[in-house]
């Protein structure tokens, strides 16, 4: 834990924060091996998921039958999800029906989680809205999910290392965008793995183990163990902080999560840290605000 301090905000040279506590050792480590090399840039397969059209749900199904009409090439992409999902076609093809019976915009979910209730309710009424979410009444449903996809990936073009030097996301530059978005959903699931084309475009290159890697390393263990080990200064830093002071924060519920007899959520733990990072974030540029002008 000694790497984690909740008093230190991830990307205060940025605008608006970024990241989670749990981040810092991951950060540090960059850091430091940019110094001992000299390193002149960061280079990151950031939106990777988002660009290869990661789905686990039923949309791909949804795009073809819309596309196609029912028939062999909507029964195959049936096989696929369930083949990738694990889920039975019954399941899948209602989801897919669900779908395919509202409009394709994609509706962006908000996260109220330890979000003051009155606060809340002052903005459940304005839309989320973004150009590229504004789909045409022609779209299909999984090309507007995979344009938000992208979108979503947006907050990680920079990072805390990008105060020391460029963060490169190559993966988000518009050659690979555009060449992705054209790819019609159900073609990312063929065969039954997700990001198929991608893995496809490199068989050759890469091996094995990697080409058919199905999961991968969460630090979910590591947010709870900073939440379990750091519990009272996390109390102490969002009740007494800026975004409580400021009614942005649901403070009762907060106090039920960090009860010492209480197990919080692998959720519950992401937003903590997201949130103990905003309140970093908010004393360092408040501080800078309100600076005395030499």
């Amino acid at each position: 834990m000694a790497g984690v301090d909740l008093s230190r905000a991830l990307g205060a040279h940025l605008p608006r924060p970024i990241g989670r506590a749990e981040a810092q050792p991951y950060e540090a480590a960059h850091r430091e091996v940019a110094a001992r090399m000299g390193t002149d840039a960061f280079f990151s397969g950031n939106g990777g998921d988002n660009v290869f059209g990661f789905s686990q749900s039923a949309v791909a199904l949804a795009d073809r039958a819309l596309h196609e009409g029912p028939g062999a090439g909507a029964f195959a992409t049936l096989r696929d999800i369930c083949r990738q999902t694990g889920a039975g076609p019954l399941r899948v093809t209602r989801a897919a029906m669900a779908i395919a019976r509202q409009s394709p915009a994609y509706r962006w979910k908000p996260s109220p989680a330890f979000l003051h209730p009155d606060l809340v309710a002052s903005l459940r009424h304005l839309p989320l809205a973004h150009p590229w979410l504004e789909a045409p009444p022609t779209a299909l449903p999984g090309k507007a999910v995979h344009i938000a996809g992208v979108l979503r990936a947006h907050p990680n073009l920079e990072s805390d290392r990008s105060r020391i030097a460029p963060l490169v996301n190559p993966l988000l530059s518009q050659p690979i965008v555009e060449t992705c978005l054209s790819i019609p959903s159900w073609q990312w699931r063929a065969g039954g793995r997700d990001r198929a084309v991608a893995r496809a475009a490199f068989a050759t290159s890469l091996p094995a183990m990697v080409l058919d890697r199905k999961v991968k390393g969460t630090p979910d263990p590591f947010c709870g163990a900073i939440i379990r080990h750091k519990r009272q200064e996390l109390r102490e830093r969002l009740l007494d902080g800026q975004l409580a002071a400021h009614g942005l924060l649901d403070s009762a519920a907060i106090e039920d999560a960090l009860r010492a007899d209480r197990a919080t959520s692998s959720a519950e733990n992401v937003r903590l840290l997201e949130l103990v990072n905003a309140e970093a974030w908010t004393i360092v540029w408040a501080s800078s605000v309100f600076a005395p002008r030499t």
